[in-house]
């Protein structure tokens, strides 16, 4: 029975060791494929951004004022704090009564909104207060 045991022993622990590194290497795997998918969307997002950004410049920075109206609609395409500066931007540039001051305002108030929403508080046991909430 001895003679047996350790070679027993030998094979049930080698393909234990062999299951928990195919294991730990499919995790792995699943691991950076996660990361690469992750990596993958985010230089995609920021590239969208960095074409955004520069169909922007090269709207504002022209001497037609169409041009830069359409410029400022372009952040309206974009997410983020930079839109919202970029506006503020603008603003602050031109005169308060010229149309791209209040288009401007109008990108900025809708940046403002989005960043002040809140999810809807619902409860069970006061519905009516939980209307007046919202």
């Amino acid at each position: 029975m001895q003679a047996w045991g350790v070679p027993i022993s030998v094979a049930f622990i080698g393909m234990l060791g062999s299951y928990i590194v195919v294991l730990e290497e499919s995790k792995s795997r699943q691991a950076l494929a996660e990361l690469d998918r992750s990596l993958t969307q985010r230089i995609s997002t920021e590239d969208r951004e960095i074409k955004i950004l520069d169909i922007f410049m090269a709207g504002i920075l022209s001497r037609y004022d169409k041009n830069k109206e359409l410029a400022l609609r372009v952040l309206s395409s974009t997410d983020g704090k930079i839109a919202e500066n970029l506006a503020k931007a603008v603003a602050d540039s031109e005169s308060p009564d010229s149309k791209l001051h209040t288009l401007a305002k109008e990108i900025i108030k809708k940046y403002k909104d989005a960043g002040n929403s809140f999810p809807v508080v619902f409860s069970s046991k006061d519905e009516l207060a939980a209307k007046k909430i919202c």
